[in-house]
């Protein structure tokens, strides 16, 4: 929800954004730039292909027609635009592809799209703090990286691990609107992140049952990360 109460949303599969206007009830519909030939291969035929597989049931018809097995392109198959927020500082919308590896923001008045490719793969569920800072999770390298909007530049975080060769897959952030302190789900560990960026430290919570995997965070105002 931005700063003007119009709703922005990403459409996975698609790779598409979408403005919901609420006073009008209208959409507006935003193609994102398909990143390679393999990922137009499906951005524009995998909705031809889930019709045609729907005809014949249970054949999984939907697997034998896909580039993704017949040509094993694996992650470049999509591009999942997964991850949005809207800057509380300048509302500016971005988001992020999880596949693409890249995070993007649309002017609002040309619905111009610029993409950013990030130095690390799979940028997921990411959040705003207070001060315009955009922190997101690299869910496939176990990262965390500081974005700054205006100089849009970098900074990268390895996770810490339990022990040498084991990774961590950050699904979601969040960051404490006062304090900007940031939470991380550690989900291959059982464990939430706290990151401090005034310390540049982690603090960690082990989860007291196994197999968490969080999916979003939110910050209650009392203060409990839930």
């Amino acid at each position: 929800l931005d700063q003007d109460e119009m709703i922005w949303f990403t459409v996975t599969v698609s790779n598409r954004l979408v403005r919901f206007d609420p006073r009008t009830a209208t959409f507006t519909d935003i193609a994102l730039p398909h990143n390679g030939f393999m990922r137009w291969i499906s951005d524009t035929f995998v909705g031809v292909i889930m019709k045609v597989a729907s005809w014949f049931p249970a054949q999984n018809l939907q697997l034998w027609l896909s580039h993704h097995k017949l040509l094993n392109v694996g992650a470049e198959a999509f591009n999942f635009p997964y991850g949005i927020d809207v800057s509380p500082t300048t509302n500016a919308v971005w988001y992020a592809k999880l596949l693409g590896n890249a995070i993007g923001t649309v002017d609002r008045d040309t619905l111009e799209v610029t993409e950013i490719p990030t130095p690390f793969k799979g940028p997921r569920r990411m959040r705003f703090a207070a001060d315009g800072t955009l922190w997101i999770p690299g869910f496939d390298e176990g990262k965390l990286a500081r974005f700054d909007p205006a100089t849009r530049q970098f900074e990268t975080i390895a996770l810490p691990v339990l022990g040498k060769g084991e990774y961590e897959m950050p699904y979601a952030l969040a960051v404490h609107p006062q304090t900007g302190d940031v939470w991380i789900a550690a989900n291959n560990t059982d464990r939430v992140l706290r990151y401090i960026p005034k310390e540049k430290r982690f603090i960690a919570y082990p989860m007291p049952n196994r197999v968490i995997w969080f999916r979003d965070f939110d910050i209650t105002p009392e203060d409990n990360v839930c």
